[in-house]
Parts: structure tokens; sequence; C-alpha cells
């Protein structure tokens, strides 16, 4: 229970670290630019419900989805759209509810980010869609952090290693950009080239196929390999002979 009290806490200021950041001028250029980044996602998706975590304005405003949540720490004012009090790594949301979720910073403002990643999933509906915006360690911001000057307080992940962890939860990425370059160097956007301060993930959650249905599938075939002569089941025939895997390939050898 102490572990996550003080979890809780690390996210909750880290959260209020990364927002005053995002006051700043640098910040301001980079709400911009992972705004628009993200509206172009959402006229691609169909989302029925799109939920938000985290993040510095709820960037799902520009979705036409027809429902919409954002899970934040802390609620703000004058927001249109509804606001859930939650954490990033605790979700107070049903599994395999939401059509599309973005972790909006989520990842860089705790200090369990494999936990954030599999609550996103389990509230993620099979072939939902995860899209994840996080600074990037190798991008202008991350540098500067590095060599001590003034720069957001994150996690900074690589993004290798959460590819990884998102194909051990049954994900599959399928673009990931690099974005938010220095203003002198803005046209390597357009390229997607190393140096961006921010990237965005694509990911889908893979649709898992239950035993039962990978049974129907198996038995629908059998039956079509043996016609009317095999009347074939899954598992024993009709006479109550059981099926090998011999008895298989001869049906599929044998001339109709």
């Amino acid at each position: 229970m102490a572990l996550i009290r003080n979890a809780t806490q690390f996210s909750r200021t880290a959260t209020r670290s990364l927002n005053h950041w995002f006051e700043s001028p640098a910040g301001q250029r980079l709400r911009v630019a992972e705004r628009d980044a993200l509206a172009f996602e959402f006229r691609r998706l169909f989302s029925p419900l799109i939920v938000q975590v985290g993040g510095p304005d709820p960037w799902i405003e520009a979705s036409p989805a027809a429902h919409k949540i954002w899970v934040v720490a802390d609620p703000v004012n004058d927001v249109q759209v509804p606001q859930v009090s939650g954490w990033p790594a605790q979700l107070p949301l049903a599994g395999n509810t939401a059509d599309a979720l973005v972790l909006a910073h989520a990842l860089d403002t705790t200090r369990h980010p494999q936990a954030v990643l599999r609550e996103a999933v389990r509230v993620l509906r099979p072939g939902g869609t995860l899209l994840v915006v996080g600074f990037d360690p190798t991008g202008w911001i991350g540098l500067t952090r590095a060599l001590g000057l003034r720069g957001p307080r994150a996690l900074w992940l690589r993004k290798q290693r959460l590819v990884d962890w998102l194909t051990l939860l049954d994900c599959r990425v399928e673009r990931l950009s690099t974005l938010g370059h220095s203003p002198r160097l803005s046209a390597l956007t357009h390229w997607n080239l190393p140096g961006g301060s921010f990237y965005l993930m694509r990911v889908k959650k893979e649709r898992i196929v239950p035993p039962s249905a990978l049974r129907q599938r198996l038995r629908g075939r059998l039956l079509s390999l043996g016609g009317a002569r095999g009347q074939v089941q899954l598992g024993r025939s009709v006479t109550g002979h059981s099926v090998s895997r011999r008895s298989i390939g001869a049906l599929k050898g044998r001339d109709p």
C-alpha cells in the first residue's frame, strides 16, 4: 500500500511539473505540434468512445468520436470534455471498452511505465487503437536536458523498449513517427528523421481468438476435407473412432 501511495505521489508531482513546463515558450510550441499531430490521427479513426490519459490539454476535443473521456489527476476548469479523476496505472474504466485510447505523456510521469501500458491495453477493446505520445530522449529537448539545461522532468523512455513491451502485450505497432523538430530544422519532420522532440506511436491491439472459436474453425475444416463420406467431427468421427493426424493427412490426399 505504501508503494502505491509513493508511486501516486510521484505521478502527481511529475504531472504538475510537466504541465508547468508546458506553459513555457518551448512547451507552448510543443503543445501545438502535438495537438496538430493527434488531430490528423483522429480524422482517420473510427472510435465511438475515445479516452485520453494525461496531457496538458484535452486533445481529444478534435476527435469526431461521439463519447470522450479525459482521465486526469487534477480536474481542469473550463473544459467541455467530461473528466474522470484517476491515475494512469489504475484507470477507473472497465476492460475492453474504449475504441481508441491516447496516452499523452502518461509514460513520462510514472515510475511504473509497464503497469501504465497494461492498464491502457486492458481498457482498450480488441482491435482498438492506442496512440502514445512521449518525449524522445534523442530529440533536441532530450539532449538539452541531458546537458543539464532547462527542460521537462520526464522518464525519457527509449522507443525500442516501448515497442518490446507492447509486443509482449499482444499489440502491434503500426507506425512510429518522430515529430517536433527544432524550429530551424522543422523540414525534417516531413521525412520522419531523428532529432524530434516527441514521438507519436500508433498501436493496434490484436484480436485474440478464443480456443472455442479455434475448435469451431478446425471442425469446419475437417468436415470440408471429409465431405459426405468422412462426416468427421473434432476429435472423433461419427463411428466413434479417434481422428489422428495420419487419417487427416489421408483425407487431404484422397481424390474426391
